[in-house]
């Protein structure tokens, strides 16, 4: 077992993450247990039956009853006994020029980060996340691996935001940072200036919001998504209608169900754009960029200016009839990154004279000229 780091003391593990991990699991332990119980325990009713006659087909039905119980209790267990050493084992510090990470029961990886070479540090929450107070802490750099292996999970907010921190200055200032530093407050964070930031306050979501025109980009895309998820919904239910006889009303899809069908996916498609502008909010701060977004799923990246390739104005055909244009922002992880979700910043629903702004504000910061993308 790894004796639990300084570092790792001063910001451990939230004890939810064992739970976390267990609740995960739950849906797929019960069917993996109704399928070897139901298989076993009819096994085991018909050998009772066979040698027993006077139980009688009670037996085939308390027997696969008590069976599936069993798996899923000896699979649960099993697999908290899993979760508890993989914690145990659980090991991360922050040496002088890099960090380590280490997890792992039965092939443990570890990695090493240097801290010149990180590329973004970002915090996420999945939806058992958000439920359960727990926040994961990545980083990047430009390899595919530190996308998969380098971010320690399961932490609550405070100590996801001292990492955030301590991560963010180490990226700046290298070893001068001590633990201790890594507690200091987001403003304070951002007034260490090393590069020549933006002015505070400026530039961000407030100042340089989305536009409402940007929903006719939305709609006019969701039109073709909507499109295609109505096919296959209607062709599952054709398919499925006739393999299962269902009665000739149902085994048809015909043109007005599937209009109908069409009609609501369209429509949760532009609710979910509107709940994704109301959560999206951005800011060019001294030191980096941050980003906050996501409906179900909340990330809020943080890109240091030194990492930054290139800056891009992008305008499709639809954003040059409304005028509109998106700022995209990416840095030398971004096509290593496993999600590549990570490694970039998209500013969509800019009017052109603003998307034009950011750029030109970031092009000082960066003393380079961008590139546009601004194809047909």
């Amino acid at each position: 077992m790894n004796t639990p780091s300084v570092f790792q003391q001063k910001y451990p593990l939230s004890p939810r993450k064992f739970w976390k991990k267990m609740i995960s699991k739950i849906i797929g332990f019960f069917f993996a247990s109704i399928m070897l119980g139901v298989t076993s325990g009819l096994i085991i009713g018909f050998l009772v039956v066979a040698s027993k006659p006077e139980y009688g087909s009670w037996s085939l039905l308390w027997a696969p009853v008590l069976m599936v119980f069993f798996f899923f209790f000896l699979i649960s267990t099993l697999y908290g006994i899993y979760v508890s050493v993989y914690i145990r084992r659980y090991y991360y510090d922050a040496l002088e020029q890099f960090l380590t990470i280490q997890k792992g029961v039965f092939a443990p990886t570890e990695i090493h980060v240097p801290y010149g070479k990180i590329q973004d540090v970002y915090v996420d929450q999945d939806i058992l996340d958000r439920i359960m107070g727990l926040y994961d802490v990545h980083i990047s750099s430009a390899t595919i691996t530190s996308g998969i292996e380098a971010h320690i999970d399961g932490v609550d907010a405070r100590v996801a935001e001292e990492l955030k921190n301590f991560l963010l200055n180490k990226i700046q200032h290298g070893s001068q940072v001590t633990h201790q530093e890594a507690t200091i407050s987001q403003h304070q964070t951002s007034s260490a200036v090393v590069l020549p930031g933006p002015k505070a306050g400026m530039f961000n979501s407030k100042n340089y919001p989305i536009v409402g025109a940007w929903y006719l980009t939305a709609g006019i895309s969701n039109i073709l998504v909507a499109g295609w998820y109505t096919f296959c919904l209607v062709w599952i239910l054709t398919y499925f209608g006739k393999r299962m006889a269902i009665i000739d009303e149902l085994t048809m899809v015909g043109l007005s169900k599937a209009l109908v069908i069409y009609g609501i996916i369209y429509i949760m498609l532009m609710i979910w754009a509107m709940l994704w502008k109301k959560t999206f909010s951005f800011e060019f701060l001294p030191q980096f960029i941050q980003m906050k977004e996501g409906v179900i799923q909340r990330e809020e990246k943080h890109v240091p200016y030194r990492t930054l390739q290139n800056v891009l104005l992008k305008r499709n055909i639809i954003e040059r009839m409304l005028g509109l244009s998106t700022v995209v922002i990416e840095n030398a992880a971004m096509e290593n990154s496993k999600f590549k979700r990570a490694s970039h910043v998209t500013i969509p629903g800019q009017p052109l004279a603003k998307g034009n702004e950011l750029v030109n504000e970031l092009n000082k910061i960066l003393g380079h000229t961008s590139g546009q993308g601004t194809g047909l």
